[in-house]
Formats: structure tokens, sequence, C-alpha cells
């Protein structure tokens, strides 16, 4: 898990041995299955037309505002947490930006006075990226196990 950072795609994309080989050094993985996948997604004009963009989000405990007519999901829940990824099927690769509460209900999502909602930010939500490489289950199983706030960021 790192902070998200364009370089990281783009040099995935351009299969930049030698950046990969430094992200994963700085973030302690072997990265095997990263150097593959670059180097087949750098090649494979196939694999790069097979990616989907999947989104989710848990909303437990989340107001819904229908003060316009219809539903909006504000999420004011503790357990707010979020999921977009590029998924290439073939490869079971997940290039996922996520987002997690640090301490969830440590700051309340309304203002003292309860006029106010507070943005996710103000309340401690952090973006963060994982790339995963996952070999059984479905996408649905990857894409509802959500991440916690990550501890390298604490």
């Amino acid at each position: 898990m790192c902070r998200p950072d364009p370089n990281i795609g783009e040099s995935i994309i351009r299969n930049d041995v030698a950046y990969l080989r430094a992200l994963c050094a700085r973030y302690g993985s072997d990265g095997r299955a990263l150097f593959g996948f670059a180097a087949r997604l750098s090649s494979d004009r196939a694999l790069r037309r097979e990616v989907r963009s999947v989104v989710s989000a848990d909303l437990r405990d989340s107001t819904f505002d229908e003060s316009l007519g219809f539903t909006i999901p504000t999420p004011t829940g503790e357990q707010w947490r979020t999921k977009c990824s590029f998924v290439f099927p073939s490869a079971g690769a997940f290039m996922t930006s996520a987002g997690a509460f640090k301490s969830p209900g440590e700051i309340p999502a309304r203002s003292t006075d309860g006029s106010a909602i507070k943005s996710p930010e103000e309340r401690g939500f952090t973006e963060f990226s994982v790339i995963d490489f996952v070999s059984g289950g479905t996408l649905l199983d990857y894409m509802f196990d959500f991440y916690d706030y990550p501890e390298e960021f604490r």
C-alpha cells in the first residue's frame, strides 16, 4: 500500500523495470508478479483491451439524503470505505485506489451543533493505492473485501 501516485501506473504500462524494482524495494515486496504483469501489459494489446473499471463502496451506517426527490448516499457512516479498481481478469491483476478512515468514529460526521456534515477528509479519510494479484475467488469477493486504514500511514 502506498499513497496515490500516477507514476506507478505509468511505469507499469511502460514496463519501467528500474522504477518498479525501486518501488518494490521501498515497500518490501519481491515484485515478481508485478514485473511479470508489467512485461505482459506492455506487449499484449489483448490484455490492455480487457481492462474493466469497477467501483464499490461500503456505506454501512451512512445517511441517505432524499431532499432532492431522489436518494443520494452521503458517506457519514463510521465504516465508510471505497475501492476503485482497474481489473485485468486474465492476469488476476487489480490496480486499486482505496480509501478508509484512520480512526472510525473518532471525529463525528456532523459539526457540534449538528448543522453541517464534515467532509471525509476532515474526519481522517485517506486514499491509498494497492496492486493485488488474485488467483482465487470472484470479482465480487475482491471488491467487497475492503481495506482498513494502512498501518504504514499512522
